[in-house]
């Protein structure tokens, strides 16, 4: 699993497939969404070299 913060996009990125890098699950693509409102109008387009942050995981309750 990859560490939270700063993330550039490359070529064939989703927001789908960021999320199952970071967090391995891609429904939680919309964490990434939420915290990037300001840089993503459309979370079904993202294009190269944009910047986004990825926030931390939330801890599981048990």
């Amino acid at each position: 699993m990859k560490v939270p913060g700063k993330y550039v996009v490359r070529k064939g990125d989703s927001l789908w497939r960021i999320s199952r890098r970071h967090y391995k699950r891609g429904r939680s693509y919309r964490r990434i969404y939420r915290a990037n409102l300001g840089k993503i109008r459309n979370p079904n387009l993202i294009y190269p070299c944009q910047r986004f942050y990825i926030p931390k995981r939330k801890k599981r309750r048990k």
